[in-house]
This record gives structure tokens, sequence and C-alpha cells, in this order.
């Protein structure tokens, strides 16, 4: 079993992915590009005082 992990510098829009879907870039993973990953974005958030 082959383990792919995402690089540090993607490829083009017309580049195959990286992923090895043999798909182009723009058709797999660059919708993906830019969204939040788990671990990127702090879960915390203000509790209303009504709850504490």
């Amino acid at each position: 079993m082959t383990i792919t992990t995402q690089p540090h510098v993607l490829p083009s829009a017309n580049d195959l992915c990286w992923c090895g879907s043999g798909r182009k870039f723009k058709r797999c993973h660059k919708p993906l590009e830019g969204r939040v990953q788990a671990g990127a974005g702090s879960p915390r958030r203000n509790v209303p005082a009504q709850i504490i």
C-alpha cells in the first residue's frame, strides 16, 4: 500500500493531480484547496454567559 501526502508545492491546474488518481489537478483536489484542514483552525468559541 502506498501512502500519498499532499505536496508543499501544488501542481498547476492542468498537471496530473498529486494523489495519483490520473485526473487533472483542477478536476480533482483543486476545489479543496484553501479549505480548513484538521488542526489548522482553532475550535475555541466564546461560550454564552447563560451556559456557564
